[in-house]
């Protein structure tokens, strides 16, 4: 052990003095690449959970295992929905993923209302069938430099896929709790008020609030993690990383002459894993939901760091298909929809 952390501190500072060095002979593009490179390239085995006795590694790369895809911005009324804001959503966050605040005057001027001078755009096309969820969101005039969860929400009335949905994800009850088990659903009285949800992509958004990108359900997350700022115990190659430019004095209260590199990180919702690089899906069938955008707050619950506001929703309709030779979901405990559930 001791051996392993001092190679690391070697061979973070032979890191340092090459990116320094590269820094000043090559200029800033050169010092950002080494420094992803290189940030890359130490690899400790980050945090385990144990379930069902297997090792769960607790980190996983925000995104789908494919391509981002293209950035460009292709959707348009014909081949996709508009995604309705929310006029006054609760619990919103007023810092940046990096933790700059943002201005007085963008805080008041900032509405995620569509149709409003300050509203944003976002636009959603769903596959409508598949072996998973997959989809595009592109959208412009969002919180910039902002990490939002991409989740699938059921809707009680269609009950069954409601909860086939919380069976792969989380669930809530109205209040700031927000770690209740499938027990907990199942003892409660109140099951019409729970939310059922996975939290399976986040999107993030560039200095001007706009972000593009294609979205697969291949994982069941529960929280991201800024590993710059927060909880850096994962796996490298897990992390995501993000150039931050805070300098616009329209939009923050402190502007930044320099940009920062942040390290993004997702943590899994590990007992939705029965193995330790299993990929989580929906079990099939035909699902009607909704899908939202949550405020990422990194558990910051200071006065401006949120809690977590759903913000932007859009209802979704698709079936997912058993692909051949596999079950229809890695998912333990989960149930089909048109199966009992637990009542």
């Amino acid at each position: 052990m001791t051996v392993r952390r001092l190679s690391g501190i070697v061979v973070r500072a032979a890191a340092v003095g090459v990116l320094v060095g590269l820094v000043v002979l090559g200029g800033v593009t050169a010092g950002r690449w080494l420094t992803e490179r290189v940030y890359d390239r130490i690899e400790p085995y980050g945090s385990t959970a144990l379930i069902g006795g297997r090792s769960i590694p607790l980190s996983v790369r925000p995104g789908p295992a494919c391509a981002w895809g293209s950035s460009a911005f292709t959707l348009d009324e014909s081949d996709s929905v508009a995604m309705t804001g929310l006029a006054a959503p609760e619990g919103q966050r007023w810092l940046d993923m990096a933790g700059n605040v943002y201005s007085t005057d963008f805080i008041r001027r900032f509405r995620y209302d569509a149709g409003t001078p300050a509203g944003p755009e976002v636009r959603l096309r769903v596959a409508p069938r598949g072996v998973t969820l997959t989809g595009r969101i592109e959208a412009r005039g969002l919180k910039p430099n902002f990490v939002y969860q991409v989740k699938v929400r059921g809707l009680f009335e269609h009950r069954e896929a409601f909860e086939a949905i919380g069976y792969a994800g989380r669930w809530r009850f109205p209040g700031t709790e927000t770690n209740y088990t499938d027990g907990d659903y199942r003892a409660s009285v109140r099951k019409h008020l729970a939310e059922a949800y996975v939290f399976f992509d986040i999107l993030v958004t560039d200095a001007r609030g706009n972000a593009a990108k294609d979205f697969v359900l291949d994982h069941s997350l529960h929280v991201v993690w800024n590993g710059s700022r927060q909880r850096d115990d994962c796996r490298r190659s897990d992390i995501l990383p993000i150039w931050v430019d805070a300098s616009d004095p329209e939009v923050y209260a402190v502007p930044k002459q320099a940009p920062t590199l942040e390290r993004l990180w997702a943590e899994r919702e590990v007992r939705r894993y029965g193995r330790g690089n299993a990929t989580v899906r929906l079990p099939t069938g035909v699902y009607r939901a909704e899908l939202v955008l949550t405020e990422e707050t990194f558990h910051d619950h200071g006065s401006d760091g949120g809690w977590w506001g759903t913000v932007m929703s859009a209802p979704v309709s698709f079936e997912i298909v058993a692909e051949e030779h596999t079950g229809a979901a890695d998912v333990p405990g989960a149930s089909r929809p048109g199966e009992a559930a637990g009542s």
